[in-house]
């Protein structure tokens, strides 16, 4: 029971040992654009694995703890749907449509309500990207 109890508590220290406190360090002072420090992160990777997107989702969503590279992304995703990507990169770009198209396509259910009440509470971006709630529903008739 003892062991039990010591490897209990060692699991639940370690859950949050990678976590990293955010620090506001998405832009690059040089250039005015975002760092490319996480352009080669392994997205499929992520996209793949339930358990990896569910802890990128719930950083996002300040219900988990953040990785390095979920603290960026929490960073950044208001600053860059604001502007329209502006301090993208193109292989910036072309992940982030990636994601969201996967997190449309796959995780509509699991995750899009929490973020769209999270990154677009007022509706502006779905109005100004002409997405509806029900485009899905009308592509299946």
């Amino acid at each position: 029971m003892k062991l039990f109890v010591c490897v209990l508590l060692l699991v639940l220290a370690l859950d949050g040992a990678f976590a990293v406190k955010c620090t506001g360090t998405s832009v690059d002072k040089g250039t005015g654009t975002y760092s490319t420090r996480y352009d080669n992160v392994d997205v499929d990777a992520i996209l793949n694995s339930s358990r990896l997107l569910k802890q990128y989702v719930d950083c996002v969503l300040d219900r988990g703890s953040c990785t390095q590279e979920g603290c960026f992304l929490k960073e950044v995703i208001p600053d860059a749907l604001g502007s329209d990507c502006s301090k993208c990169n193109e292989k910036q770009k072309k992940i982030a449509g990636k994601i969201l198209g996967y997190l449309l396509q796959y995780h509509r259910k699991d995750y899009w309500p929490d973020l769209i009440s999270r990154f677009d509470k007022d509706g502006n971006l779905r109005k100004k990207y002409e997405f509806e709630e029900d485009d899905e529903e009308r592509r299946r008739r």
